[in-house]
């Protein structure tokens, strides 16, 4: 249980362990980390940019690499050296083919970008020009490494470790080349080429990306390890939240649902079920003040989004209208000499399609201001979105479609004759229904079969993903299945049923379209819900209802526009029935929400019972027919089991007598003439109801009504209770075949092991993401030039890099051999 707007005194384990009592089994007080934070945004930025760096570092060296090698295919075997300021080649005598005498002594080489390294007593070539050709010189006595397929001599075979088979200097190339940065790269791009950008604390100076952000990263590492510790060493003020973990679900749902604090707004709402990775943590440090004007800030924000949103979406719906348009507005002419199937294009399916697109944006501005207004959980900023996007839905797409589109087919007959308002708007309003049988057809036709198709998917797995030069984002493509996000989905389709009842009294075949509509769009989202979408956030099925109790709005406004369209025909005693009717219809609504609105979030605690008193009311049952069998009591036991013999029968009516003869004469009225006349009356009616049941009896039979009853009952009721009750059994009576005992016994069944956290595992506690994610994994493509090998060996100082599962092609695109060799781990919430 997650309890927002804790006060100061409350924001301490011992006190809160106290206020809940034993069945509190763990407590989590999350501290400002809000500098932590931000270092942690700061290094996976930097890791990122170093990512990228050497990525197109290995990508140019193995294009010039390519293009020498091309270029002189007599010079196979040949590697090139760049430096600074002078080249230092190498040669044996048989290779250069002079004699001169080589001076031996220690020389300080500069090695790319200006970095020095001095280099071992051995014979030196005189300075030569910048580029030089050094041959390969290939080692006699080397072991080829398994893994990677390089070379490593002999001698230093039993010095390796296992796990640095892939990076031992000197990376399967010449035995004396320089193990500095950049060395492998250097012998085919100048430090020029080098990946470079210029950071603004840096004064906008140029720096080499790959060395600024090694030396960056090792930096922040240094930073968030002292920070965190002084963190769990208490140092940071404890936020205004607290998460408490309770050993019993009954238990978490009882202290729910107890009011905790005596202020108002402080330490409430109490949210159940809520995971780390739903939280958001931005919004616990919001104070209750905070909270309420941020949320009367974001909602005065959406109200203004609706109403001026209408703008676009009127002009939509002028659109729809497109004979009037090219009649009144004179540039618009040329649209009558199109051909008749493109000018149905354009006002039958240009128009709902735009009124989607446009309506998409919308969800993602939502869930930025859910997070905004301080809502702290995923699942209730969705709840969020829903109930925003429905409005939008509505407003935009139902009410202000519907005003404008039926508008401008009457606008001109509205000006010449202002007083037949009334007949022309109740002639063009049904003809609107035509824009939302196209919007009815486009969204679920044409967004199922995309669904069916994935496209977009399709062209991210396909092309985009092939086209990325960098590891990380095929592996995201390929291991990351797209959410459900309900907040912007349920609001689509409960809009659609909106519209269904609306239209339903004015253009009843909107009902056909819809209905195959939504049969359509289930199939599909069935399919996808397998196969396509995953999830992560547990909405213990909240949608699904909010959405039922949304398209009770249909029912409203389907009877306003009666209302509204008796009154333009000036039919007033119709108009009173559908008052009474709507009025009728928001008694009902409040009474049904105000019944289960609580049931929507509690569980109630008679479930924990409920089972457990059906199984004792079978075995009281059994007994009971049990001892009736043993008495011989099966034809009159029932009227025994009614019956009490014990019982004094009379007594009360003695005592009653005896009370009455107390009281004067004059008070007592005699009736004795009409004594017996209510037994009279109720035999009379017994007979009458005997004798008709007996007469439908006999003319049933007579035409057989009374097999055929039998036989729909026996087929709707699938036998005597031994089988499994049917449709209209389970719909009569839905709290005795579909209530928690049986719906949970429908579930399966299977023996889970418990859910066991390793020792030391920061993801089992309630903590902020930064205070236990561990350094960003780098993950850049293996490539012949062995640059990537260098690199490994270098950045790992800093931060976890690999090259494993991806290599450069010949043709300088990335190849993902093996995508379990990812360097990233995937961790999965079985539910």
């Amino acid at each position: 249980m997650l309890l927002l707007c804790v006060p100061k005194p409350y924001r301490d384990e011992a006190r809160l362990r106290k206020l809940y009592g034993d069945s509190a089994k763990r407590i989590f007080i999350p501290r400002t980390t809000k500098e932590l934070a931000n270092l942690v945004k700061e290094r996976e930025e930097t890791a990122l940019r170093l990512e990228k760096a050497e990525i197109a570092l290995i990508k140019k060296a193995n294009a010039a690499r390519n293009k020498f090698y091309r270029n002189n295919p007599q010079s196979a075997g040949v590697r090139r050296w760049f430096t600074t300021g002078r080249a230092i080649q190498t040669l044996n005598d048989q290779n250069t083919g002079n004699g001169k005498d080589m001076s031996s002594h220690n020389e300080m080489t500069t090695i790319d970008s200006g970095e020095t390294v001095r280099q071992s007593n051995e014979p030196r070539e005189a300075v030569l020009p910048d580029i030089q050709f050094l041959p390969e010189i290939e080692l006699q006595d080397n072991v080829n490494d398994a893994e990677g397929g390089k070379n490593v001599p002999a001698h230093e075979e039993e010095e390796i470790k296992a796990e640095d088979l892939d990076y031992v200097h000197p990376y399967g190339l010449r035995p004396d080349l320089a193990d500095v940065r950049g060395s492998v790269a250097a012998q085919w791009i100048p430090a020029e080429d080098r990946p470079h950008h210029r950071p603004i604390g840096n004064f906008g100076r140029r720096v080499d990306t790959i060395r600024w952000t090694r030396n960056r990263l090792k930096e922040l590492n240094k930073e968030i390890f002292q920070l965190r510790r002084r963190i769990r060493r208490g140092e940071a003020d404890p936020l205004p939240a607290a998460f408490i973990e309770f050993d019993t679900q009954e238990a978490a749902h009882a202290a729910q649902q107890v009011v905790v604090h005596h202020l108002p707004l402080q330490m409430a709402p109490g949210l159940l079920g809520i995971r780390p990775e739903e939280v958001i943590w931005e919004s616990l440090r919001m104070k209750w003040w905070e909270r309420i004007i941020r949320r009367l800030l974001i909602l005065c924000g959406i109200t203004a989004a609706i109403i001026f949103w209408s703008i676009p979406a009127a002009f939509v719906g002028l659109v729809s209208n497109i004979d009037y348009l090219t009649k009144e507005v004179p540039f618009l002419h040329w649209v009558n000499d199109l051909p008749s199937f493109v000018k149905g294009v354009i006002g039958g399916f240009l128009p709902p399609f735009a009124l989607s697109v446009l309506m998409a944006l919308v969800p993602i501005i939502l869930r930025i201001c859910a997070a905004q207004a301080g809502i702290p959980s995923l699942v209730i900023g969705e709840l969020f979105t829903q109930n925003a996007y429905f409005a939008f839905q509505v407003v935009q797409v139902f009410l202000v479609t519907t005003i404008t589109s039926a508008a401008s087919g009457a606008l001109q007959s509205i000006i010449e004759n202002p007083l037949g308002i009334q007949s022309l708007l109740a002639q063009n309003l049904p003809k609107a229904s035509n824009f939302y049988l196209s919007y009815i057809l486009i969204q679920c036709l044409a967004t199922g079969g995309t669904g069916i198709l994935q496209a977009f998917s399709l062209i991210r797995h396909q092309i985009v993903a092939k086209t990325s030069d960098v590891p990380r984002t095929r592996f995201k493509t390929w291991h990351k299945l797209r959410p459900a996000r309900w907040g912007g989905i349920f609001p689509v389709f409960t809009n659609m049923g909106v519209i269904a009842l609306s239209y339903a009294c004015i253009a009843p075949l909107i009902l056909v379209f819809c209905a195959g509509g939504m049969a359509f769009m289930g199939l599909v989202w069935k399919y996808n819900l397998i196969y396509v979408f995953d999830t992560s956030t547990d909405s213990k099925g909240l949608f699904y209802p909010r959405a039922l109790q949304q398209l009770i709005i249909g029912l409203y406004l389907a009877q306003i526009c009666l209302i509204g369209l008796l009154i333009l025909n000036k039919a007033y005693g119709p108009m009173g029935l559908v008052i009474a009717l709507l009025l009728f219809t928001g008694l009902i609504h409040f009474l049904l929400r105000d019944a289960i609105s609580r049931l929507m979030w509690n569980l109630p605690q008679t479930l924990a019972l409920e089972e457990q008193i059906q199984e004792e009311e079978k075995i009281k049952l059994a007994a009971n027919n049990d001892s009736g069998e043993a008495n011989g009591n099966d034809a009159g036991g029932a009227a025994a089991s009614y019956f009490d013999v014990e019982q004094a029968f009379g007594d009360e009516e003695e005592e009653a007598e005896l009370e009455d003869t107390d009281e004067d004469d004059h008070h007592v009225v005699s009736n004795r003439g009409l004594e017996g006349a209510g037994n009279i009356r109720m035999a009379l009616t017994a007979w009458v109801k005997s004798a008709a049941i007996e007469k439908f009896k006999t003319e049933a039979d007579k035409y057989g009504i009374n097999e055929y009853l039998r036989r729909a009952f026996a087929f709707l009721r699938n036998g005597d209770g031994e089988e499994p009750p049917g449709f209209l059994i389970r719909w009569l009576h839905p709290e005795e075949h579909e209530d928690f005992v049986a719906l949970r016994k429908l579930l399966p069944q299977e023996e889970r092991p418990p859910i066991a956290y390793k020792e030391g595992d920061k993801r089992a506690t309630y903590e902020p993401p930064e205070l236990w994610l561990p350094k960003p994994t780098l993950w850049i493509p293996r490539d012949e030039a062995r640059v990537s090998r260098q690199e490994v060996a270098h950045t790992r100082l800093s931060t976890p890099i690999s090259d494993l599962g991806a290599e450069l092609s010949k043709s300088g695109r990335i190849v993902i051999d093996n995508i379990d060799a990812a360097p990233f781990e995937e961790h999965r919430l079985l539910l």
